[in-house]
Formats: structure tokens, sequence, C-alpha cells
């Protein structure tokens, strides 16, 4: 763990802010300060400034608690996955792992600055369906499915921050689509816990369907 990046008096300020979503929320929310003191990524004063002007409503917090989400904050300048797979130790990625870094989803793909709140488990009845099968209930959350660089940077920063594995022995797909795919039958990423402190990154197709791949959306509060 690094040393603090902030005074005293920031991080009173912010645990001033923050303290209705923790009431809330608890364990499932992880705010910017806690992401810098963990990992050594710094936000700066207008980033922090901005990250509470765009900070969800109250209303919204509680649709998070509700619907058992977590919420985090982006970087705080937008990274693809593999800018965001370099900030990890080495201990949490094979390096027998293939990262697709020659497709374009892997540099042009990213996590960019605001909030998301995001599942902790597989979506209702998205396993064993294909992605072609499986669809966004209609209902009070707008979920999406993130893309590689968001879905790894909740992997990682999670892991570093909470200390668990999220989806373990299960795959949960992105909307990154690898070159060269077909009309009907694209390629995706997805990634997943298969061995201890090793995450796995996967393509599968739009009509793959196994027990042990699904969704798991999120929903993104945009700071710009």
């Amino acid at each position: 763990m690094t040393t603090s990046l902030y005074s005293a008096r920031e991080r009173s300020k912010q645990q001033i802010f923050y303290n209705p979503t923790w009431v809330a929320l608890e364990w499932n929310f992880i705010p910017p300060e806690m992401i810098a003191e963990v990992c050594g990524i710094r936000y700066s004063n207008d980033q922090l400034a901005l990250s509470h002007d765009k900070f969800p409503t109250q209303e919204q917090i509680k649709k998070c608690h509700e619907q058992g989400l977590s919420l985090m904050p982006g970087p705080p300048e937008p990274m693809s996955d593999l800018e965001v797979r370099d900030l990890s130790s080495s201990n949490l990625l094979s390096s027998k792992q293939i990262w697709y870094g020659d497709n374009k989803f892997a540099h042009t793909d990213k996590v960019g600055p605001g909030w998301i709140a995001y599942q902790r488990e597989p979506a209702a009845g998205s396993l064993g369906k294909s992605w072609l099968e499986y669809n966004w209930p209609l209902g009070a959350v707008p979920f999406e499915e993130p893309n590689a660089a968001e879905r790894l940077w909740i992997f990682l920063i999670n892991k570093a921050v909470r200390g668990e594995y999220l989806f373990q022995r299960i795959c949960v797909r992105t909307s990154s689509l690898l070159d060269k795919n077909g009309d009907k039958d694209r390629d995706r990423m997805a990634f997943g816990y298969y061995a201890p402190d090793d995450i796995r990154a996967v393509a599968y197709s739009d009509t793959d369907a196994y027990p042990d791949l699904g969704s798991a959306g999120i929903w993104k509060f945009r700071s710009a």
C-alpha cells in the first residue's frame, strides 16, 4: 500500500461528502480516494470536484442498493484495456494470457472518468444463453454490457481494494468485438477468474452458449 496521497483535511471532506453513500451501500462502495491510496492512481482536486458534480443522486444510490449493485469511479483519464492491464501487479495476470492486443478494440474501447455501478454476479437468466438469446430486461436500471476496458477495470480495482475475485469460474461477456468478424457470428471478449490470482481473457462468438458464460451489466454515470 502506498503512503497517503491526500491530506487529512482532504480525506475528512471526502468522508463527509460520501457518508450517505457509505450508509446506503457499505462494502459495495469504492470512492476514488480509496483507489488512490491502494493503487497509487492520483485523482486531481479538479477531477475529484467533477466526480462530486456527477455523483449519482440519492434516488439512484437507492436503486443501486435495491439492485445489489456496487459503485466505483472510472480512472481519472480514459484508459484502454491494455493500459488497465499494465496497472496490475504481475501476480494477478498470467504471463501466458493472450490479450488480443493486435485487435482494434484493445486500443479504442476505453474506460473513462465517471461513476460506474456494476453487478457482482451474472445477470439472472444470462448463464447458458448466447449473446443473441439474452436480452437485458426493462426495469429501474438501464443496464448495458461493458466494454473490455470497463470490465477489466472493475475486475482489477475490486480485487486490489476489496481483496475479492468477481465471477470465479465464470466468464462474463463484454461488448468489445474482435477484428475480422462476420455479419452473423461475431466474436466478443469475455473475462473471468479460473485459477487462483489469475484472470482469463477469452473470445466467444455471439452464438456460443455455455453454463459458465453469462452477462453482468453496468450502469454508467458519465462525467462528460
